[in-house]
């Protein structure tokens, strides 16, 4: 007979410590600060603690003042509602240029499976609209479910074929460009 428990291991923050040295220009007087190492971010937080915050924020949708609640139960680490705020803002910012390449990977897609769905945003209603094609996936917020946010979400020359539930905001498109998903009928 076997009895099996899974256990979480104790989670110890690590503390990387790193020393710049800040010398003065011989010719011109200005100090100058050596860079940190590549792939070292500006920030208090690595990229492991960016991760987190960003899973808590996005995923989880989080207050900033539950994700420094969170953090500081859990793992530890004593942060503030606006140095959360500050490293969710960096990783939109390192997320940004992905997310231009799957907008137009989705606008450039032969067939695409879109659908938009209520997303409360600080409870202001908005809509998480997705376009998925068999390789991948993007979203969008928008303040409004109607056809020019249908637009933004696929192009307004999109040149495939969409599947929806017919909802009129893609009705722009040729009707032989739209396919009633089954799962709707």
């Amino acid at each position: 007979e076997a009895h099996q428990q899974w256990e979480l291991p104790p989670v110890v923050p690590e503390i990387t410590e790193r020393r710049m040295v800040r010398l003065q220009c011989p010719a011109c007087g200005r100090p100058a600060l050596a860079d940190l190492p590549a792939g070292v971010l500006r920030s208090s937080f690595g990229i492991r603690l960016h991760a987190v915050i960003a899973l808590l924020a996005g995923e989880m949708r989080c207050s900033r003042e539950l994700i420094a609640r969170h953090v500081s139960l859990v793992l530890g680490i004593e942060i503030s509602a606006g140095a959360v705020d500050a490293a969710i803002r960096r990783v939109s910012l390192v997320l940004h240029d992905p997310w231009r390449e799957l907008d137009q990977a989705i606008k450039h897609a032969k067939v695409v499976h879109a659908d938009e769905t209520t997303w409360l945003m600080k409870a202001d209603p908005q809509l998480l609209w997705v376009a998925a094609s068999t390789a991948i996936v993007c979203y969008r917020v928008d303040p409004r479910r109607t056809q020019e946010a249908a637009k933004k979400l696929l192009g307004e020359d999109f040149g495939g074929f969409v599947v929806s539930d017919r909802y009129v905001g893609y009705h722009w498109l040729d009707v032989l460009q739209q396919q009633l998903c089954w799962a709707h009928l």
